[in-house]
């Protein structure tokens, strides 16, 4: 190995080791007593196992990593199409070392995925506790979607206010507004964080002078286990609505996680958030990969926040002469003070698989006898 200064490890979680340890690489000692940190990877609660490698041919270093689920699945090897993003691989990102810091970044070709249908905002426009700004439909000349790119560029409040916050509200199709998120991000403390189950904790985020802590979230019950018997079974979602699932007969029951294991490498945590290395009267900037549950988001200081946040499907049924398209349910407030948007871009995106359907992934094997069983039961797939 190389000498130098710096060296960086990740662990299976979601904390990265950047040190100046004393190394001795003839008797292969790295001293981590002599290091510093360790520190966060991710602000968020989903990233798991990033791999770290080096790519050669840009000369950059490289990482992603699982998005763990923060609801109840079904068990595996259960297959469904109601889940299929659980399990996903986040957005690759680049590592750099800056100012002594590890800075992080998405890599340029994400930007190649936009398809070309974008609404951005005006310039200069002022945010106001009285006048928030939603993201206007397709047919109002926005953009409709929820596989999106957003860049976010706010500068700080003039108004002087030791309370003041912006927050940018992912609302949700599912009934009475389960399941929609508020990313928060306080002027004062530069902490950014996500509240679940927004509309259910509105104290949370609509009171200025409130603590900025998440709110227990009900989803965040990890993965079930496998201990059901082969062939079809009625399970219900997180709205209580009931959904068919089949589970191979020939996989067997997976025995529960050893309960030695800590609670936080099951990704139980209940908050996802933390505080930016911002310098006073410094823009906030953002930008944000929104794929179905999947959420990442990527600050202007070089950190990144994975989280899940459950929406639900835009159902193109619900649509109205009142509300013709289904938009993007973004919306952009201030809470306590005025805030100035710089930037406010909204891109729709493509999906990342150019291959064609020919050479797709495939599903698992399924046991014929099942999937007869399957459509006997007048299920046309799964």
């Amino acid at each position: 190995m190389p000498q130098c200064d710096w060296h960086a490890s990740v662990c299976p979680a979601d904390l990265s080791v950047t040190s100046r340890p004393q190394c001795d690489w003839q008797t292969s000692v790295y001293d981590l007593e002599t290091s510093s940190g360790p520190y966060k990877l991710d602000l968020g609660n989903v990233l798991y196992a990033p791999l770290a490698f080096y790519d050669a041919p840009h000369q950059r270093h490289l990482v992603w990593g699982y998005l763990k689920e923060l609801r109840t699945l079904p068990p595996p090897p259960s297959q469904c199409n109601k889940f299929v993003s659980s399990g996903c691989l986040s957005m690759p990102r680049a590592l750099y070392l800056r100012a002594g810091k590890l800075h992080q970044v998405p890599i340029p070709e994400l930007s190649l995925l936009r398809s070309g249908s974008a609404w951005r905002c005006p310039t200069g426009f002022s945010l106001s506790p009285e006048q928030p700004l939603a993201v206007p439909a397709g047919s109002e000349g926005g953009v409709d979607g929820q596989q999106l790119d957003v860049e976010l560029v706010l500068r700080p409040p003039t108004s002087g206010s030791s309370s003041t916050r912006t927050v940018l509200l992912l609302d949700s199709w599912r009934p009475a507004g389960k399941g929609a998120a508020a990313l928060v991000f306080d002027w004062a403390s530069h902490r950014l964080s996500v509240v679940f189950d927004a509309h259910q904790h509105l104290e949370k985020w609509r009171d200025p002078n409130s603590e900025l802590t998440a709110p227990k979230f009900a989803g965040l019950l990890g993965h079930a286990h496998h201990t059901l018997s082969g062939g079809v079974h009625t399970l219900n979602d997180e709205d209580g609505a009931e959904f068919n699932s089949y589970v191979d007969p020939e996989v067997p029951p997976v025995p529960d996680m050893n309960p030695a294991v800590p609670d936080w490498i099951r990704m139980r945590r209940e908050e996802a958030g933390g505080v930016l290395d911002m310098q006073p009267g410094e823009s906030l900037q953002l930008r944000l990969f929104i794929d179905a549950s999947a959420v990442e988001i990527f600050t202007g200081t070089g950190q990144a926040l994975c989280t899940r946040v459950y929406r639900g499907v835009a159902n193109p049924n619900n649509a109205s002469n009142d509300k013709p398209s289904l938009g993007t349910n973004l919306q952009l407030m201030a809470v306590g003070g005025a805030c100035e948007v710089e930037r406010f871009d909204v891109h729709k995106c493509n999906m990342a698989w150019l291959r064609g359907a020919k050479d797709a992934p495939l599903a698992p094997p399924i046991n014929p006898e099942a999937l007869a069983q399957w459509k006997a039961a007048g299920k046309a797939s799964l």
